[in-house]
């Protein structure tokens, strides 16, 4: 992505998760010659039967939703040039799947104030989150 368009922020989760999803679109019609529906789900790039590669040479794994099961890569607001703000990346957290590990069901309400309720439950992720320190994904983990 930093090769074809430099100027975008290199913190931006939205245009990374955006550029993977139009790059596998992409190559899947380009396989497909165009068909959509079954013919580029058939063509997309999958490296197994559950799984897309993505810009940066990883794995995008999917759920049997077809839904992405990824890293996440929080980010915080710090001042920036002159004090504006800007944002980075804080750390890395493994394999978050559309439940957000088992917090949200087909059954639950939509997210809101009050919804999930406020209570604390162990995440799969925790003891995995990596820190990100100048850009770089450490080897220290977020206790």
């Amino acid at each position: 992505m930093a090769r074809w368009h430099p100027a975008l922020p290199p913190a931006d989760g939205f245009t990374y998760n955006y550029y993977n999803a139009a790059w596998a679109t992409i190559r899947g019609l380009r396989a497909s010659g165009g068909d959509t529906g079954i013919a580029l789900q058939t063509a997309m790039p999958l490296t197994n039967k559950s799984a897309y590669e993505v810009s940066n040479g990883g794995v995008l794994k999917l759920d049997t939703n077809r839904q992405a099961i990824q890293d996440q890569f929080p980010l915080r607001i710090v001042s920036g040039p002159h004090r504006s703000p800007r944002l980075a990346v804080v750390a890395l957290v493994p394999n978050v799947d559309q439940s957000f590990g088992g917090v949200f069901t087909k059954s639950s309400p939509p997210p809101g104030r009050t919804q999930p309720p406020c209570k604390k439950r162990a995440l799969p992720w925790q003891g995995k989150i990596r820190l990100v320190q100048n850009g770089v994904v450490t080897r220290h983990f977020l206790r």
